[in-house]
């Protein structure tokens, strides 16, 4: 597959700049249509809407974070259930997209993601920081991840 040498050349290279295939307009529609996957998804996690917070995984799915077996699609559905059950109001997670790439059917996105909690006092908090890299695929004309890479950003203390 030809996103794989560009994808590993991408993150080697840990450029911060957006990319999309070519330049063109075909392209720049893929990356918009990638970027929307995320808009859509922290809508539906805002409302607690756990289809439409499942919608963005495809059934394959392996979701890794540092430190943490490995998740499939079951795995993710079952902890947003719990999440969506005990989580404080007012809580979301803020992306900060850092690169998009697309190559055809499939592409990737590189962001930080913050956990953002309100408190009591109306004070919005951030609760968590974490780095992440999605590799999306697009089939039956719906893009969705296959597989994500996440890791807690350290803290300065």
């Amino acid at each position: 597959m030809r996103i794989v040498p560009a994808l590993l050349f991408s993150l080697l290279l840990g450029s911060t700049t957006s990319v999309s295939a070519g330049g063109s307009a075909a392209g720049e529609d893929a990356r918009s249509e990638v970027l929307s996957v995320f808009q859509r998804w922290t809508a539906a996690y805002d409302k607690g809407e756990l289809d439409g917070t499942m919608r963005v995984f495809a059934p394959e799915v392996l979701f890794a974070f540092q430190g943490a077996k490995d998740q499939t699609y079951d795995d993710l559905r079952q902890a947003y259930a719990q999440d969506f059950a005990t989580r404080t109001p007012a809580t979301t997670w803020v992306p900060h997209i850092e690169e998009v790439y697309v190559d055809g059917s499939a592409g990737f996105v590189r962001s930080i993601w913050e956990l953002k909690v309100k408190s009591e006092t109306g004070e919005t908090q951030t609760k968590a920081r974490n780095r992440s890299v999605d590799i999306l695929s697009k089939s039956s004309g719906t893009w969705r991840i296959i597989r994500s890479f996440n890791y807690p950003e350290k803290r300065a203390s």
